[in-house]
């Protein structure tokens, strides 16, 4: 049996990307690739390629890219064990012997799996079974139904009720079940080892359900003020809080209509009150605060984050521990506090949907919330205390290794009306030039590329304005031959545009999936990324090439004299028999540089009038 085995190769090795592709978007095949409309965001024209040969997908409109596994994990919002299951089963893979093969036990890996899956049997049992108690005439029904919820969005979570008995649970297992019932922590056996009571007594209960539709653990809320007020059932193999989020087998359906944002609570009935009013992008932490695995999980689902827990001074500190651990994150991060000390539960019952929402559109940047929390703190009437407040900000912008990133941290600083904007920046540029030295530092250790010349990028210049337009093409290539490039790479790009503009009056990066591999698509369009807006187009395109010709009649003078010196170094050599060939040739080569010299003194002629 094999040990250690990557059950994303298993995969990857036995599946076809066009295939498992395909069954979601209409694929054409231009020449080695594969093209068709984006699955992952609205296009009329088609920028989604697919490389048969690399195995690979990338979108050119969206970013979207990967292989068939991270397709099927982003189309339908599975993490990657999940993916890996429904593509084994789908392609008749069998990864089953891979899935336990540390032990390298074929008798212990099938015990685990049998275990495991008689647990969720369990688990849907048990869930079943607190769903039935919460009949129409129950106490936990009247209680559900005062806060607003009926059967309906009862049923959507499968809410449940654990009687006032000491083992109403237990009763409806048989003997034989009761081991993996205290598994999974839904009995506790007594001090006296004379058998078990049930964990859950007298409170409502919220299965918590992971994105497959698995019941994976239980949460117990009391109907009255006794504490505690809430319990979750333990760890198990199944359940793992830090990366659980409540609800989010149901919002995840709901996430992009919600322009792809995610909005983070606090409880289970912040995110049922929420959904309750149509509001069905919302998810909850379990007990725990927000963690790394929490962000991972919530990148892989939105673009946006929104928190929004209490807004009482518990809340604010868990909001700012919150952003602090988001930080790494992709998507976008921010805060939404409602005010009033009230939870999202509370306000949408006092002040309804449509002001709930007009909150939530004006959240503010995560960093923005932890830059008014930390100015709190300070006396801005104190310099002292304002450098010193700049200073702290900027450990909370983390990273301000280029000017883009300064700029937005001053601009960020100077809503606070007691900061002068001059001020802020003659204390960023001390607090940051060490800053920028050690980020610089680090990237030089850590990268290895290639330094560009300046030829190579004032051709990737022209390469961009050829790009924004066919106008722009056709009058660099009258002015600067496509021969002429002296990269390579940008010059076959340049030759595909020119090609490209012949049958169309507007390019994209997608239309070279026929004639270009996947990653020369994304060389070129990291290319076109980094290229900045010109504001003369016209005038810009006579500057480059008039700077180009000057750096290539510099670069022949040099070559030029660089090869004269090898013929004057042999004049001095005693062996030498053709002395007057080489002496020839010398005078050859500078009549050459002369030429140069000359044509460089007119260009500059002609450029100064």
């Amino acid at each position: 049996m094999k040990h250690n085995v990557n059950l994303g190769d298993i995969i990857l090795e036995n599946v076809d990307i066009v295939s498992v592709i395909s069954q979601y978007v209409q694929l054409k095949q231009m020449g080695k690739n594969h093209k068709g409309l984006c699955p992952f965001h609205s296009e009329k024209t088609p920028s989604f390629i697919v490389s048969e040969d690399k195995q690979l997908f990338h979108c050119f409109g969206c970013g979207a890219a990967g292989n068939a596994i991270q397709f099927v994990m982003r189309i339908e919002n599975l993490d990657f064990l999940d993916a890996v299951d429904a593509l084994a089963e789908q392609f008749n893979i069998p990864i089953e012997q891979y899935k336990y093969s540390k032990s390298g036990n074929s008798q212990e890996n099938q015990a685990s799996r049998d275990e495991k899956s008689h647990m969720m049997d369990v688990m849907r049992a048990s869930a079943m079974y607190y769903y039935k108690n919460l009949a129409p005439d129950s106490i936990g029904f009247s209680y559900l139904a005062n806060r607003g919820l009926d059967r309906q969005i009862i049923k959507r979570f499968g809410l449940g009720l654990a009687q006032d008995e000491w083992d109403g649970l237990i009763k409806s297992f048989s003997g034989k079940e009761l081991s993996i019932l205290e598994q999974v922590g839904l009995i506790i056996k007594r001090k006296d080892q004379s058998g078990y009571y049930d964990r859950f007594r007298n409170r409502i209960i919220f299965p918590i359900i992971d994105v497959r539709g698995k019941v994976i653990g239980f949460g117990g809320r009391v109907m009255d003020d006794s504490l505690p007020k809430y319990l979750n059932s333990p760890e198990t193999i199944l359940f793992n809080k830090s990366k659980t989020l409540y609800g989010l087998n149901l919002a995840k359906n709901h996430i992009e209509s919600w322009d792809d944002t995610i909005i983070v609570t606090e409880g289970y009935m912040d995110v049922i009150a929420l959904h309750n009013a149509g509001i069905e992008n919302a998810v909850a932490t379990l007990g725990t605060a927000l963690t790394k695995e929490h962000g991972k999980l919530l990148d892989r689902y939105a673009k946006t984050v929104v928190i929004c827990y209490d807004s009482d001074a518990a809340g604010v500190k868990a909001t700012l521990r919150s952003v602090e651990v988001l930080k790494d994150i992709k998507a976008m991060v921010k805060v939404l506090q409602l005010g009033e000390g009230l939870d999202p539960d509370e306000y949408i019952k006092k002040y309804g949907k449509t002001k709930f929402l007009a909150e939530l559109s004006s959240a503010k940047a995560g960093v923005v919330y932890s830059l008014e929390a930390l100015s709190r703190e300070y006396d801005f009437s104190n310099e002292e205390e304002q450098v010193e407040f700049i200073k702290k900000a900027v450990e909370i912008f983390d990273d301000l290794s280029d000017n883009i990133k300064v700029e937005y941290f001053i601009r960020t600083m100077s809503n606070f009306p007691q900061l002068n904007e001059s001020y802020i920046r003659s204390v960023v540029g001390n607090v940051v030039k060490d800053e920028v030295k050690i980020y610089h530092k680090k990237e030089s250790a850590t990268t290895q590329v290639k330094k560009r010349q300046p030829i190579d990028i004032l051709e990737e210049r022209l390469l961009a304005l050829a790009y924004t337009s066919k106008s722009n093409c056709q009058l660099i290539c009258a002015k600067l031959p496509v021969e002429n490039f002296t990269n390579d790479i940008l010059k076959a790009y340049m030759t595909a545009f020119v090609y490209a503009y012949e049958t169309r009056d507007k390019i994209e990066i997608s239309n070279f999936a026929d004639v270009l591999e996947v990653d020369q698509l994304l060389l070129l369009e990291k290319l076109m990324k980094r290229a900045i807006p010109s504001t003369n187009e016209v005038n810009e395109i006579d500057e480059v090439i008039y700077k180009h010709k000057m750096i290539g009649i510099e670069q022949s003078i040099k070559e030029v004299r660089d090869e004269r010196e090898k013929y004057l170094k042999l004049l001095h050599s005693s062996a030498l028999d053709n002395r007057d060939e080489v002496l020839n040739t010398c005078n050859v080569l500078t009549k050459t540089e002369q030429t140069l010299q000359q044509t460089l003194r007119e260009m500059k002629i002609k450029r100064n009038h």
